[in-house]
């Protein structure tokens, strides 16, 4: 019977050992699992970058190409053979434009991308062509699409003028709508403005003004654009100089910037505020028209070149720009390279290319090299991310400076996403600062308070009641804090500071009453149960604080605390701040640092304790020098958890602050954690894509630092439990 009991508790044991070890295997796989999966989502950002050859049409030479959102279908422009519709699967045209101006063509400029062209025709007669593609309802069948392009026929040329730069067309509202249009081109003295009207009723313009600036003979203008506004006029020329003009009544020089070579292109990328710059020698620079603050304080306007890309070899020829973010092919006759504009993240070209086309996907191009058309595709899912832009400082379109920015999305389609996680990494750490500050010396006081002073039966009121703080819902927790401290912090705030200071003020003043009770009294009050008679001060100097706060203000913060920090410290009061944060969140971290610790407290052996007490030491110097010491593995494992706690914490980061992505180690501004970012930008981030694959890249940030964390939790807790366990 004995030897049955003795085999069945063995099977027991057994079976308990087999699941939990099976449980523990879980656990590590389960672990180990988010791991791979984080690390499979985020590894595409870093992938190499890959071209192939897709498709190749022969004998075909064109000068310029506007594809349809597919990318199946061109219009096709040509001086020779005029403007016609191709498909470009098969290499063959599908229709001829109808209405375009008669061939030959002394020259026409490139189809931009609202499908614009200007043509000078033998006659040097101006027409203005607006071109799309018109598509039967829902009819796929390439056979029945056509060109629709409507023409605008202007005056003549005059004789001396050499080549058209650009135009820009605006349209004006009158008596009689018409439009209106301006057009840049050089004659032998420089750069000359000639416009022209047409009226809404009428195809014939009126006759050209000649207006505008003029330079000396020697500094030849190789190139010239029109702001995406018409209102200002870019030009590089042939000593090196990038300038740029206003456009109107009063036409002059706004500012200009000088490179160390002659300049002999430029083109606007994506959303038209920066310009591409190429050289004689191969330079490649990116500039921006940007404000800044000069000496007196004065905002004025500046040619920034705030990027600068590898030269290639040889004078650039030109540029091809995506219409899907900020890349652009540049190429010389010998050389070539596809760059984003803002990470730099160059992909070299070994290939001749006379002209260039992204195609509308911005996955792909099509390359002209002589009598050939290439397709070319590009597995390039992430050419806005690279591990500077990640960590690095970088200086973005609009910004006067390098900054570290965080700004995933933007009211307009051309403005490029930011995706710095320093920001989020900073607000992750001021917030588990904040939060520290109140919560560990709480916590740890209040253990060792519980744990040594208390008498036994308030130890097992105030121990579960504190506990039972750990059950209150973060939510709830971030809307308390949110909805009204936050409120009452911005209304109280001189009350919040200075009701610690009078509260320990009230203690010091009462420690002669203190001292006059008698002995008999005195250990009757500070018999475990202190805390009692702290309360009435506590409200005592709550209401001492609300009294004083108005003097204090007016004494001290001019009447109003807020407005005092902006005007003489420059410091904008936020009413969900860091302060408020530190407040709710130490107030969820709390529970868990004071459990663990007084757990750890409570377990230093009485013999220890005892011998310290019997050999003449008070129980202060007892719990200082001898409990403490010994419980610190526990307290520091407790601190360790509750850091965690407050890292990974979500709803009350994103409820209490103004999850602004900043990086101020004020508190009264706000902050953005890489949890509660993670929580707001999820649900809106496409799958698969860079925004989405970044978030994820956030919570591997996050899953690593606790790891990290919790195994040098682990290590310390082991060498002080080593040092101490022969206590």
């Amino acid at each position: 019977m004995t030897r049955s009991a003795d085999q069945i508790t063995r099977l027991k044991d057994r079976i308990a050992s087999y699941f939990i070890k099976a449980g523990g295997i879980l656990v590590l796989s389960a672990m180990m699992g988010i791991l791979f999966f984080l690390i499979w989502v985020t590894y595409p950002l870093f992938e190499s970058t890959t071209v192939k050859k897709s498709r190749q049409l022969t004998n075909i030479e064109i000068e310029s190409m506007l594809s349809d959102s597919t990318g199946s279908a061109s219009i096709t422009l040509d001086k020779k053979n005029g403007i016609f519709l191709m498909d470009l699967r098969k290499g063959a045209i599908l229709s001829n434009s109808v209405n375009a101006p008669k061939l030959p063509w002394l020259s026409a400029t490139p189809i931009n991308s609202k499908g614009q062209t200007l043509v000078v025709d033998s006659n040097r007669t101006i027409h203005i062509g607006t071109l799309k593609i018109l598509k039967p309802s829902g009819d796929t069948d390439m056979a029945d699409w056509v060109i629709d392009d409507q023409w605008v026929r202007g005056p003549r040329l005059p004789e001396e003028i050499q080549k058209v730069f650009d135009f820009f067309s605006s349209l004006s509202f009158g008596l009689i709508e018409s439009t209106n249009y301006t057009i840049a081109a050089r004659d032998p003295r420089g750069v000359r403005f000639l416009s022209f009207t047409v009226p809404s009723e009428s195809m014939m313009g009126e006759p050209l003004v000649p207006s505008g600036i003029e330079f000396a003979g020697n500094d030849m203008v190789r190139d010239g654009l029109f702001s995406d506004d018409g209102s200002r006029f870019f030009i590089v020329t042939e000593k090196g100089m990038l300038q740029v003009y206003s456009v109107g009544e009063m036409t002059k020089l706004l500012s200009e910037r000088e490179f160390k070579e002659p300049l002999r292109t430029i083109s606007f990328l994506l959303g038209g505020r920066t310009l591409l710059v190429g050289g004689e020698n191969g330079l490649v620079s990116a500039v921006q028209w940007v404000r800044i603050k000069d000496t007196t304080n004065s905002e004025v306007y500046i040619l920034d070149e705030y990027h600068k890309y590898p030269s290639l070899n040889g004078p650039v020829l030109g540029f091809a720009i995506s219409p899907r973010d900020k890349r652009f092919l540049a190429w010389t006759e010998k050389d070539s390279y596809i760059v984003h504009a803002t990470s730099e993240k160059v992909l070299p070209l070994n290939i001749k290319i006379d002209s260039g086309y992204f195609l509308p996907n911005g996955k792909g191009l099509w390359i002209q090299s002589g009598a050939e058309l290439k397709e070319l595709l590009i597995s390039d899912n992430h050419p806005e991310i690279t591990f500077s832009t990640l960590t690095k400082p970088i200086q973005y379109e609009g910004y006067g400076s390098k900054e570290y920015v965080w700004q995933s999305s933007s009211a307009t389609d051309d403005s490029e996403p930011k995706f710095s996680l320093i920001p989020l990494v900073f607000g992750t750490l001021k917030a588990t600062l904040y939060a520290l500050i109140f919560a560990i010396p709480i916590a740890v006081l209040g253990a060792i308070y519980t744990s040594q002073f208390a008498g036994m039966r308030w130890r097992n009121f105030i121990k579960p009641s504190i506990e039972m703080m750990a059950a209150l819902p973060s939510v709830v927790l971030g809307f308390i804090g949110g909805l009204i401290l936050a409120p009452y912090f911005q209304k109280m705030s001189v009350s919040v500071f200075i009701l610690l200071p009078i509260f320990l003020g009230i203690l010091i003043l009462l420690i002669p009453v203190w001292l006059m009770l008698p002995a008999a009294q005195r250990r009757r009050l500070s018999s475990g149960s202190e805390f009692l008679w702290c309360l009435p001060l506590l409200v005592a100097a709550y209401f001492i604080s609300i009294e004083l706060a108005p003097l204090i203000e007016m004494k001290f913060f001019s009447g109003n605390f807020v407005q005092h920090l902006l005007t003489n410290y420059d410091l904008r009061f936020d009413q969900r701040n860091s302060l408020v944060l530190g407040f709710v969140l130490g107030f969820a971290v709390i529970p868990l640092i004071y459990t663990i610790s007084e757990d750890a407290l409570s377990s230093v052996p009485k013999s220890l304790t005892s011998a310290s007490l019997a050999c003449g030491a008070s129980p202060w110097q007892t719990a200082w020098r001898v409990v403490l010491p010994t419980a610190s593995p526990g307290i520091f494992s407790a601190i360790m958890i509750g850091i965690g706690r407050a890292v990974g914490e979500t709803m009350i980061v994103l409820m209490a602050t103004g999850n602004t992505p900043i990086m101020d180690w004020s508190g009264f501004n706000g902050l953005r954690s890489l949890a509660a970012n993670i929580a707001v930008e999820m649900p809106e981030a496409p799958v698969m894509g860079s925004h989405y694959r970044v978030l994820f890249l956030s919570a591997l940030l996050l899953f690593v630092f606790t790891f990290i964390l919790n195994t040098v939790a682990e290590i310390v807790s082991s060498r002080l439990r080593r040092k101490y366990e022969s206590l």
